[in-house]
């Protein structure tokens, strides 16, 4: 850090407001820097060793006096690697839940509005950027900010900070950052970008402007002590002469700084989401909550945040928060903290040892077998350079001297040692990182599937605090966007939904239309919830396929299909499958089960029309139930019909089967009459005409009274 000029305008800066300001920002950075050398310089170490940089220069001098080539066996990249994949493949899932239930509908929209805001800044990209310096360093920033683009339009960024820009408070150890109490993140800026945007500063960044290189240079290794046998430290110059360099870009160095100061502030009081905001006059929506819906204001003592822009000797800018979530606009990602400095430190530090004891055994098992060693009296050769140059071939000869002994000795049993030492390593570097053989897909002395299972459950457990502390920071990601969204979002806006399958319908959401107080997402407030996931993914493989087992036999006994979707929903939620939500959603659709995402009002629309689907089921089962009761009825009735039917056929028969009888019974009046006749011609008529008289009412009377009996003797 350059030392202020000492002058008569020095004095006369350091008189106001700004140049106290500039003392003392410059003092505490100076110290912060001081306090953290070490574990800077440690946690830059572990990023070299992550990259292959593993020997120091030492070694490396060492390396070259016995003519070898130092080779790097690097362990730690893959094991690194498999977390951050692990990171990769289980993104964390999200919600915006509404503080209360007038906040649903406008909570759904900010919810879609979450995840455009995700999709343009590229978020899970840079997320996933501050993981991987969490689990290397130790330590993994992001930034959430309202900021212009390069169109000059204001938007919330997400994005991700190196953690060699970034300098917090060294006695911050809380996760949310909420005992935290000032923070840098310093750039280099081109000269001309900020001399358009503080033209009235000019000459003094004139006066500040070096080559860009060499100030990025000082940047990166500020702080680090010495390591691989050279400084990274470059004497800077503080004077203010212009020092251009030709062909060079020039550049400033600009610190940011966020800190707190504790004062009283006026505070709103009352019920609903706007308690204990900070009342500010200009707003219409605080006045109106005191004039029209009882609030009050009332002045409390708390720590507020306050910004500043400055460079060495100029300060820029300096103004209280911009944001009304009074918090930093930064989230902090740390793995581990050393107990007595609270230092952070990542997953490399504790693998560093065995990785640079590996590498010196492998090398010098390599160099031992490569070589050989002479044991023999004296002048047992008359030329010692040229037996060295004989053992050193294949096909050497070596000529000794009658009488003189001389041993030929190589080094492929002592390097045999020294690898098995190296195996060692490797081993225990996969133990105590938690990425065991059995999670890379090795071949390990594990032959059993419950050995390999628990050898993989134990590495998934060990980087759970990874994961945990990851998801910690996305909810805290969340918080702030939202926070921004509530505070400067309040133009009308319709933005497109991506959709995860470009098959799917394209959506539009509109928010902030003028006098539909549905759309309007900055007159209530919501809360970023982060949905828990299940990190060890073997527990949650093996309980997904039970659940998928024992739903069919649920659905089977029970017969309730529901029964079956909800399990195998939960089991599908417990898998790592791309676009899982689509295929939950389908398979519940399918089953005529509402969408997890259902809000309220989606809800009750669903249960009206359930309703009016089981009124016309009910309408139609009665009208069935009447058609069913007139059915039985028509074939009572033509039963009935039927049987009637039958009965008339059958005196039908009867009728004609007497008809019959009466015919054939005239015909035998008849023939009775012709023999009557001829009797009278033959022996006179009267008795036979008194005998046909009384039997022609007998045989008219056949078809009103019972047939007579024929078989009587007739006379």
């Amino acid at each position: 850090m350059s030392e202020l000029p000492v002058n008569a305008l020095a004095q006369d800066f350091l008189s106001k407001p700004d140049g106290m300001f500039l003392v003392w920002a410059n003092g505490l950075y100076q110290r912060e820097i001081e306090l953290q050398s070490e574990a800077r310089t440690q946690r830059s170490i572990d990023a070299a060793f992550y990259d292959g940089e593993q020997f120091t220069q030492e070694e490396l001098y060492q390396y070259e006096e016995r003519g070898q080539k130092p080779r790097v066996f690097n362990e730690i990249k893959p094991t690194v690697d498999w977390i951050l994949g692990g990171e990769r493949r289980a993104r964390t899932d999200w919600a915006v839940m509404p503080r209360t239930e007038d906040d649903s509908e406008p909570s759904v929209r900010k919810n879609k509005l979450v995840k455009y805001i995700d999709d343009i800044n590229n978020a899970r990209w840079h997320r996933s950027e501050a993981f991987s310096d969490m689990c290397k360093t130790g330590e993994g920033w992001t930034r959430v900010a309202y900021e212009t683009n390069q169109d000059g339009e204001f938007q919330i960024k997400l994005m991700h900070e190196l953690w060699r820009y970034m300098l917090c408070d060294s006695k911050s150890r809380k996760p949310d950052m909420s005992d935290m109490q000032y923070l840098w993140c310093t750039k280099i800026v081109p000269v001309e970008t900020l001399i358009n945007y503080f033209p009235n500063k000019k000459a003094e960044l004139l006066g500040l402007a070096e080559d860009m290189a060499d100030l990025e240079k000082d940047l990166i290794n500020e702080g680090i002590l010495e390591y691989l046998g050279q400084s990274h430290e470059r004497i800077r110059s503080g004077s203010l002469n212009l020092n251009y360099s030709s062909g060079e870009r020039e550049g400033i160095r600009v610190y940011e700084m966020w800190y707190k100061k504790n004062e009283r502030v006026q505070v709103l009081k009352g019920d609903g989401s706007f308690n204990n905001e900070v009342f500010d006059l200009k707003n219409d929506t605080h006045v109106q909550l005191i004039n029209e819906h009882g609030f009050r204001v009332v002045q409390v003592t708390r720590e507020q945040m306050y910004c500043a822009l400055y460079t060495d000797t100029t300060v820029l800018y300096r103004q209280r928060s911009p944001y009304k979530h009074n918090r930093f606009p930064f989230v902090r990602r740390f793995a581990y903290l050393t107990d007595k400095e609270g230092s952070p430190y990542g997953v490399i530090r504790s693998i560093r040892d065995p990785q640079s004891d590996l590498n010196t055994r492998r090398n010098r098992a390599l160099f031992l077998m490569a070589s050989s060693r002479v044991i023999m009296e004296k002048g047992a050769v008359e030329d010692k350079n040229n037996l060295a140059n004989e053992v050193s071939r294949h096909d050497g000869i070596i000529e000794v001297e009658h009488g003189k002994q001389l041993k030929i000795e190589d080094g492929v049993n002592i390097a045999g040692a020294h690898l098995n030492v190296s195996e060692e390593n490797s081993a225990y570097i996969r133990q105590i990182s938690g990425v065991t053989g059995e999670n890379r897909g090795m071949n390990t002395n594990a032959t059993s599937g419950i050995a390999i299972q628990a050898r993989q459950e134990q590495g998934t457990v060990i980087t759970t605090v990874l994961s945990d502390m990851h998801s910690l920071a996305r909810k805290l990601e969340g918080e702030l966007v939202l926070s921004l969204i509530e505070q400067f979002m309040d133009k009308p806006m319709q933005f497109r939904i991506t959709a995860d399958n470009l098959k799917d319908k394209i959506e539009f959401m509109r928010v902030n239309d003028e006098g539909d107080l549905e759309t309007d997402i900055t007159r209530t407030q919501s809360d970023f919830i982060v949905a828990e996931r299940d990190y060890r993914t073997t527990m949650r493989q093996a309980l997904s396929e039970q659940l998928i087992s024992v739903a069919g036999t649920i659905a089977q006994h029970t017969g309730n299909p529901e029964l079956a979707v909800s399990m195998l929903t939960a089991a599908i939620e417990l898998q790592d499958l791309p676009d899982k939500d689509r295929l939950i959603s389908s398979l519940r659709n399918s089953a005529g089960m509402p969408p997890l995402s259902e809000t309220e009002e989606e809800r009750t629309q669903r249960e009206a029309q359930q309703q009016q689907q089981a009124q016309q089921q009910q309408q139609a089962q009665q009208e069935a139930q009447q058609m069913e009761m007139q059915a039985k009825v028509a074939e009572i009735e033509y039963k009935k019909a039927q049987t009637q039917l039958q009965n008339a056929n059958a005196a039908a028969v009867n009728l004609k089967s007497r008809v019959m009888a009466i015919k054939d019974k005239m015909e035998t009046l008849r023939t009775a009459v012709d023999t009557g006749v001829v009797a009278i011609q033959s022996q006179g008529i009267l008795p036979v005409v008194d005998q046909l008289i009384e039997s022609v009412d007998d045989i008219l009377s056949i078809g009103q009274q019972p047939e007579p009996t024929f078989n009587q003797p007739q006379p």
